[in-house]
């Protein structure tokens, strides 16, 4: 028996047997053409490019949806008339075939997206290779991946699976996946979490160690592989894999009650969601809100997103939650801009490939940078307001007006960028009413607290705006200085690190101070240790994807206030991070 560790990318327990899929590229050759044969060679790229795109439209009708979202992102690579251009600029200027150019300009555009820094972009590399590799199997006359000999039940371990292969394996009723390299934002990973397969990444020298039809434990919640696994420690994991699959039963009958503590304390726990479609799904999981609605990844999946595009999506976001609050978050556009559409292509040229695009133009540098574009969405978001108004009692039984949207700037890091962002939202509102539009005037503008530098002023910031929602994501690796996409120094990658703890209370107790609320969307909400840390330090709103709120709910539920924080105090009083999180975690572990 031997035990591997890597990255819990999917939750849950999967056992059975190992096979392993061999990663094999498709041979590209590389050839002059003479210039009788460049028409012809284009043609049939253009044939194969139109045929992908048909048997990719076709397989999106019988698809769900979050196969839908992978087939609408290679559509959107295959149909990106820029991309085409450069590449048919270059074929034409050159002596080459075009699988040989098409070939090079795939990995630079996709190793323009991995040097990005944004996870989203890095993981998106590997689509469009997918998309691509679509064509090259047409030009060739090369059949499809077939994964027929894969039984019911098997772990899959390869070095990378890409989308299409994903989407082929989760109709094959497997029981895990582990691989080296995949994020936890890449499409095999969504695809695994919503059909519930356990997944870890992060393990190397796969084809090495493992062998096919061997037993293999995937234990996706601690991110560990067991190969070849002893009978009492198949047996713990068996028993373990029972209590999961009671758990899962358990908690679905949590969707619609209230959050509170053991003593009655309510809670509020939001959905995080990156696409309209999703809140519909967080209303009937019974979320309270939304509290983070990333329209990056809205901008990412659509070609062109016009004013009255987003304001329809918005206002779909708002009516189909019904009169919770939704909080919508501004463009986050990381430092590479490739894929965001049609709207940014005069700005795409000459920008290059940021050395540190994560302390680059991204989000309200670069929306500030763009007032058009962020003028658009700043519009659309005021008339989807009109849609947010509604009628609150309270506790006089006064009837008063409220607006349930919610607009939250990200990466603000002093007052003036916060006020210049208000600038640029009053002109917004001059132009819609000199364009006789309907908007709504009291819209709450808040701001995401993810940088050290506005948690360390968060007493002035609090003053300039309606809410604070802590991202705790880049808080922690902006203030450990640590990329945790980097495998060298991501093990010190650390939520309960004392000085992430510092800036989440200072923020806190401003937010309080100022009479203003403030919630967590980072993932640290998500987690079961965090959560517990953050209601000690004061926090009671939680933002975190859907899958986990009944367990937070549940969690929330075994413990009085005054229990958590006095645990938290003392976890808190370690000031290690590591001993931090497994004092709360041995807390949690006796109850739970």
């Amino acid at each position: 028996m031997k035990t591997y560790s890597g990255i819990p990318v999917s939750l849950g327990i999967g056992i059975g047997s190992v096979c392993i899929i061999e990663n094999k590229d498709v041979s590209v050759p590389c050839r002059k053409v003479s210039a009788s044969e460049k028409q012809l060679e284009w043609e049939k790229f253009e044939k194969a490019r139109n045929d992908s795109v048909n048997a990719l439209s076709e397989q999106m009708i019988a698809s769900d949806k979050e196969q839908s979202e992978i087939f609408q992102t290679h559509l959107m690579m295959l149909s990106d008339p820029e991309f085409v251009k450069e590449v048919k600029s270059v074929y034409d200027a050159g002596e080459y075939n075009i699988e040989y150019i098409l070939d090079k300009k795939v990995k630079e555009f996709a190793d323009r997206l991995k040097a990005s820094g944004n996870d989203y972009l890095i993981e998106r590399a590997d689509d469009i290779i997918d998309a691509y590799d679509r064509v090259f199997r047409i030009m060739q006359g090369l059949p499809a991946h077939k994964f027929d000999n894969i039984p019911d039940g098997a772990i899959i371990a390869s070095k990378s699976l890409k989308p299409s292969d994903a989407l082929t394996l989760s109709k094959k009723g497997i029981s895990g996946i582990f691989t080296h390299e995949g994020g936890t934002t890449s499409h095999l990973a969504i695809l695994a979490r919503a059909y519930g397969i356990p997944y870890v990444s992060g393990i190397e020298n796969i084809d090495i160690i493992f062998k096919n039809d061997s037993l293999v434990i995937v234990d996706g919640n601690t991110g560990t592989v067991v190969f070849e696994p002893d009978s009492k420690t198949e047996s713990e994991y068996r028993e373990k894999l029972n209590k999961d699959t009671e758990k899962k039963e358990r908690l679905k009958k949590l969707a619609n009650k209230q959050a509170e503590t053991k003593d009655g304390k309510l809670i509020e726990l939001f959905a995080n969601i990156s696409d309209p479609e999703e809140a519909e799904l967080a209303y009937k999981s019974g979320a309270d809100g939304i509290g983070l609605f990333r329209t990056e990844f809205f901008f990412m999946n659509k070609k062109k997103l016009s004013e009255q595009e987003q304001y329809e999506a918005y206002s779909k976001i708002i009516a189909d939650m019904k009169g919770k609050p939704v909080v919508i978050r501004t463009l986050d556009a990381g430092g590479d801009k490739v894929l965001i559409g049609d709207d940014f292509s005069a700005m795409e040229a000459g920008t290059g490939v940021e050395k540190n695009p994560l302390l680059g133009w991204r989000a309200v540098r670069f929306c500030l940078d763009n007032t058009e574009v962020f003028k658009a969405q700043l519009k659309a978001l005021l008339r989807a307001g009109v849609n947010g108004k509604t009628s609150v009692c309270d506790a006089d039984c006064a009837t008063t007006a409220k607006n349930t949207l919610r607009i939250m700037i990200p990466m603000i890091s002093g007052a003036d960028e916060l006020e210049k962002t208000f600038s640029l939202i009053e002109d917004a509102k001059k132009e819609l009413a000199a364009e006789n539009k309907n908007f709504a005037d009291d819209v709450p503008i808040g701001i995401m607290v993810e940088t050290p530098a506005a948690a360390l002023t968060a007493d002035d910031l609090a003053q300039k705006s309606s809410f604070f929602s802590i991202g705790t994501n880049d808080l922690t690796q902006y203030t450990i200085c640590v990329d945790r996409e980097n495998a060298k120094v991501s093990a010190l990658y650390n939520e309960f690190h004392p000085a992430v703890i510092s800036l989440i209370k200072n923020t806190v107790a401003a937010a309080k101070k100022a009479e203003i609320p403030v919630s967590v969307c980072g993932e640290l909400a998500g987690k079961q240790e965090g959560a517990f840390l953050l209601y000690g330090l004061g926090v009671r709103k939680f933002s975190a994807s859907v899958s986990v709120l009944n367990g937070l709910k549940e969690m929330f539920s075994l413990f009085t206030e005054d229990e958590i924080n006095e645990i938290a105090a003392k976890a808190v009083a370690l000031r290690n991070a590591t001993k931090t999180e497994e004092y709360i975690a041995n807390a949690l572990k006796a109850r739970l």
